[in-house]
């Protein structure tokens, strides 16, 4: 007979119903704002394609992602989950960031050194997988002696050698070579590389947040909500009995749908602004009229 849940803890239908207010204004907003989102997604793609080769990947990959978060954020607040939403805020956070600081200035050598480091950190990836290294000997050795090589199916990846020397190749192509020379010399002063880190930029990614004026999201989601997404969080699942002793709230706690559903919102909004104003400038007027008629009224609803 299938397991029942301790129902003091977790108690699914009830905390919908606790939530419902909030839910039925959250999800639908969120939904909508997805959907609208999508139809951006294939017109921006379209405009691009006159761009440099790869040039428009970041950029798109990045608007993607801020619509895929959001759309799994959704899907969580439909069951009432509000802090295991709060990583993927995060997430769509840092894509958006990407869109803003791509599109500011410099757009061109800054996608180009997003694909640097992306290049680089998927050559890093696939040398695990070449097992006629000492590297490659290493991973599979260390899979083995954890035990996960029977869970994992570790194969070769074929061709891995070429694969490997095709995206080396890419980093000599037009576009790559200058975000490329840039990479190597960035890597003679510093261990660790972030793709907004090349030509002059900010050192990490509070100094990003802070050149975009993202300062104050920054460090909600890194300060308040950090230990959430670290797992080393105290405030989120306490609360206190009526005696004063220490109690675990319920799983599924309601309490912060509000607060995440205003943050989603905002991000994939700005996203969408972002991609209208740079490839879709004559649809600003359409996206407000949209805005005002779908949006905003829900929004001031939470």
């Amino acid at each position: 007979m299938p397991t029942k849940p301790f129902e003091k803890l977790l108690y699914r239908e009830l905390r919908k119903v606790e939530a419902k207010k909030i839910i039925d204004i959250a999800s639908p907003l969120l939904s909508e704002e997805i959907n609208y989102a999508t139809w951006i997604f294939m017109r921006c793609q379209d405009s691009m394609k006159g761009t440099a080769p790869d040039e428009a990947l970041p950029i798109l990959v990045s608007y993607y992602h801020v619509i895929e978060m959001t759309d799994g954020i959704e899907v969580l607040f439909s069951q009432s989950c509000a802090v295991p939403a709060i990583p993927l805020l995060r997430s769509a956070f840092e894509a958006l960031l990407t869109i803003e600081y791509i599109l500011k200035e410099n757009s061109q050598r800054r996608a180009f050194s997003w694909l640097v480091c992306y290049t680089h950190n998927r050559i890093k990836l696939y040398e695990l997988f070449d097992i006629s290294t000492q590297k490659g000997r290493e991973f599979k050795a260390a899979l083995t002696s954890s035990g996960l090589d029977k869970y994992t199916d570790f194969q070769a990846i074929p061709n891995i050698k070429k694969s490997i020397e095709n995206l080396k190749s890419l980093l000599g192509s037009p576009g790559y070579k200058i975000a490329e020379d840039e990479y190597q010399e960035y890597k003679t002063r510093k261990k660790t590389i972030n793709w907004y880190n090349l030509f002059n930029g900010p050192n990490d990614l509070r100094s990003l947040s802070k050149y975009l004026n993202r300062l104050p999201e920054y460090d909600l989601l890194y300060r308040g909500w950090s230990n959430i997404a670290h797992a080393v969080d105290l405030s989120h699942f306490l609360s206190r009995t009526k005696s004063g002793s220490p109690s675990f709230r319920p799983l599924r706690n309601h309490e912060e749908l509000a607060q995440v559903a205003k943050m989603a919102s905002i991000f994939i909004i700005d996203a969408t602004k972002q991609m209208i104003n740079k490839y879709r400038h004559g649809e600003n007027k359409n996206f407000g009229t949209w805005y005002l008629k779908e949006v905003r009224q829900s929004y001031l609803s939470l």
